[in-house]
């Protein structure tokens, strides 16, 4: 069963902070999810946890805190549209 997420986000570019973002890093998120949400959903979550590190002059972990922040929200919207 995949959750439906209302759609909050304005439409940003976040083209320069998404350049890591491919098939294999939305796919792992996917998994570990267990399917519960799209691609797409982990792709737009993932671009906005990405701008927030646009400005970043060390980029060695960003893709590491991308994927926990994206993993973390994404889980918060699942937990509460079960809760409802």
């Amino acid at each position: 069963m995949q959750t439906a997420l209302s759609p909050t986000i304005a439409e940003t570019d976040y083209s320069d902070a998404i350049d890591y973002l491919d098939d294999s890093f939305i796919e792992q998120i996917w998994h570990d999810l267990g399917g519960q949400v799209t691609r797409e959903q982990i792709h737009q979550i993932a671009a906005e946890a990405a701008a927030e590190f646009r400005t970043a002059t060390v980029t060695a972990f960003v893709p590491i805190f991308v994927r926990q922040r994206t993993r973390k929200k994404l889980e918060m919207l699942i937990d509460e549209k079960g809760n409802r």
